[in-house]
């Protein structure tokens, strides 16, 4: 289904534009224009358009040009994410939803903890080998993802998705390492004049 498509079958179902939308009851996360190859190829159904019931009359798989992806985001995963995250409630959801949420909550805590120790003991342990966790000065104290790893000596600054170790090109933390390091209180920030360097602290 073309955008455009889309657009006219939503405004004609809802003409103010304050209904939720929903795929399989999952709220829209983000929108993703790609490649019709990315990620497996595009699907697409071909429809007698004159038919006002079941109208589908052919398909084709696609492997070029581009298509929209649409990302869901579920309750659960989003509590995953964050598992303080509020969520409100109706009288009949209350009832229906309530221990979901509480169970979902409670694994989700388990599971952050368990990443987060072995996170914790991996970091420590690239800093026996001599590795220290660098940022850019403008980059904010309190931001993950934006870490490298450094050696007393380098001078570069260019970040890698890699374990690539030089002298002039450095691998970025992971998500759950860079967690460790701003948020374990085991290391803290220290401006050397040319970057942030997070050393460690007992």
């Amino acid at each position: 289904m073309k955008t455009k498509k889309l657009i006219e079958l939503l405004q004609a179902e809802d003409p103010t534009g304050e209904v939720e939308v929903c795929v399989n009851n999952e709220d829209i996360f983000f929108l993703e224009h790609t490649s019709a190859y990315w990620d497996g190829c595009l699907q697409v159904l071909k429809r007698d358009e004159s038919s006002p019931y079941y109208n589908i009359i052919g398909a084709k798989i696609a492997s070029t040009g581009g298509k929209i992806k649409i990302k869901t985001l579920s309750i659960e995963d989003a509590i995953y994410e964050d598992p303080d995250l509020p969520v409100e409630f109706d009288e009949y959801t209350k009832k229906s939803y309530a221990d979901s949420i509480a169970r979902w909550r409670e694994e989700a805590r388990e599971v952050t903890k368990k990443l987060d120790n072995e996170c914790l003991v991996e970091v420590l342990n690239r800093y026996k080998e001599g590795w220290k966790a660098a940022q850019a000065i403008a980059e904010p104290l309190t931001r993950c993802n934006v870490q490298w790893w450094w050696k007393e000596g380098d001078t570069g600054t260019k970040r890698l998705f890699s374990d690539e170790k030089s002298s002039n090109i450095q691998a970025s933390l992971c998500q759950g390492h860079s967690h460790a390091v701003v948020y374990s209180k085991f290391f803290k920030p220290v401006n050397d004049g040319q970057r942030i360097v997070w050393e460690f602290v007992l």
